[in-house]
Order: structure tokens, then sequence, then C-alpha cells
């Protein structure tokens, strides 16, 4: 199953929910970042993973992140999976311009496994 196919049958979240999908913290990045943190409309933080790309967009996984469950990541007390799966979870699009297409309410376990971080991946020290 592609994320397109789980968002397909799914209600969209309300158009200005997310905010600015430019990272607002980065927390592991590979030509481009992969783990970073961003703030909805209303302020609160999210925790995102780059979980698909494309030539013309990229999917990201987000979930809440609270000053405690950032810093448990920071020092490695938790993985990024565990991270992103404590809690409710978000499926959004960005074209390349980082406007977002779309976002999706997602049950973890709907995800496919290959786009979620590994079991036990954690951030690098630096």
């Amino acid at each position: 199953m592609s994320l397109t196919d789980l968002t397909s049958a799914r209600k969209p979240l309300p158009e200005g929910i997310l905010g600015s999908a430019v990272p607002e913290t980065v927390l592991y990045e590979a030509e481009e970042p992969i783990v970073f943190t961003l703030r909805t409309e209303v302020g609160q933080r999210v925790l995102a993973y780059l979980a698909d790309v494309s030539a013309t967009e990229r999917w990201l996984l987000m979930a809440p992140c609270s000053d405690h469950s950032l810093d448990n990541l920071e020092t490695g007390r938790v993985s990024v999976r565990e991270a992103l799966l404590g809690s409710w979870l978000w499926l959004g699009r960005i074209d390349n311009d980082d406007r977002w297409q779309g976002a999706w309410a997602v049950e973890a376990d709907e995800v496919p496994p290959d786009h979620l971080p590994g079991p036990g991946v954690m951030l690098l020290p630096e």
C-alpha cells in the first residue's frame, strides 16, 4: 500500500491547521531534514519524519511533541519510532515549495513499514 492509497478514502484535516512546513528545529538531516519539529498554526509543536520523497512531493508523518518527549528523543531515552508512534499521528503531503497539499489523521498500524523509521533507530549524538 502506498501513502497515497492510505489517504484516498480519508477526509483531510482542515486547511490551515498545520501552519508552516518549514522546519523549526532539525534533529537529523541527510541532504534534507529527515527528523525535525514544526509548529501548527496555533503554536503546538509536532515531531515530523520524512516518510517518502518523489520528484514532486514529500510525505511527512507528524505526532505531538512536548518538551519532555523532545528531551527523551534528543538524549536517546526513546527511539525516533517510539517518539513518533506514542500518540496520534498525522500524514501530510507537501510540494517542493513547502506548501501543504493535504494532511490526514492515520493510525500507526496502517502506515506501511517502509515509510516508518526502523525499530530502535536513535538520533545521532551530534
